[in-house]
């Protein structure tokens, strides 16, 4: 029985959308409505690992490396302004729409056991998440006309652009003083260089 292999994929893919919601919240702080809402689906993840949790006692979980993969793919390079916030609401919705599908796989396999209680966790966390999806979807469709015609403004680039999301890699917790050093010296020439050329303008 392969239930256990779709609970680990479950449970590893919300695991790191959860993750992905927070870093994004982070990033993009300024944009209020893309923070909180961040921040809400963060939770609402939090609520359908507790229901996995509950799947896992009863059928085990096995340990899961693809949805990894394509965690591994998503938010590279900087993400800065409105087109910045669209491509991260983008690559939200794709690891988004990945754990929808572990659902109804995982949905159809409880079924044909005829475990109802499991039936009830796995449809509402699905109702859940097809929620957190319609949510982006529309937020990705308002954000296009403007993120994709208007050119950006270098200054308040400057807020979010060395907020990179982090891969699944291993990253040390704070940055040794080398690498604050270099961080600060780096942003500094950048601030620089984009007041230099708006004075030159």
């Amino acid at each position: 029985m392969q239930i256990s292999t779709y609970i680990g994929f479950v449970y590893t893919s919300e695991s790191m959308l959860a993750q992905a919601y927070r870093q994004v919240a982070a990033r993009h702080a300024r944009d209020g409505e893309v923070r909180d809402q961040c921040r809400r689906f963060a939770a609402f993840v939090e609520h359908r690992l507790n229901g996995i949790e509950s799947l896992q006692s009863k059928y085990g979980a096995s340990s899961a490396r693809e949805p990894q993969m394509v965690r591994n793919a998503l938010f590279h390079g900087m993400r800065a302004g409105g087109l910045g916030v669209m491509r991260d609401l983008h690559d939200l919705s794709m690891l988004a729409n990945q754990s929808l599908l572990y659902w109804v796989a995982l949905g159809q396999g409880v079924r044909a056991l005829h475990d109802q209680s499991a039936e009830r966790i796995v449809s509402d966390c699905t109702m859940r998440i097809e929620r957190e999806i319609s949510w982006l979807t529309t937020q990705i469709k308002d954000a296009a006309p403007q993120a994709l015609t208007v050119p950006p403004d270098r200054i308040n680039q400057i807020a979010t652009i060395g907020k990179k999301l982090p891969t699944t890699a291993v990253l040390p917790d704070r940055p040794g003083p080398a690498i604050a050093k270099a961080v600060a010296l780096t942003g500094a020439g950048v601030l620089g260089f984009l007041i230099g050329r708006r004075r030159a303008a």
